[in-house]
């Protein structure tokens, strides 16, 4: 399972899936790592999302929860 994941681990997840773990309930942290330019052009996002721009997320890591899914997109 995901959340029982080592920390570093990378784990990829279609949209359904992750759909289903969110409606049971599972803790999952949504990102939105798009630029600003394309949420302007698609402002659309999960429930819940936190905006993250791919280019800190090296500089944020410390901000991010290390305890459940996290789920960039």
């Amino acid at each position: 399972m995901a959340s029982q994941a080592n920390p570093a681990e990378v784990l990829r997840i279609c949209p359904q899936a992750l759909h289903a773990r969110m409606t049971d309930g599972e803790a999952v942290v949504p990102i939105d790592v798009r630029t600003t330019d394309a949420r302007l052009f698609l402002p659309v996002q999960l429930p819940n999302t936190r905006w993250l721009p791919i280019a800190e997320i090296v500089q944020q890591a410390h901000t991010l929860p290390r305890e459940i899914l996290l789920a960039l997109y």
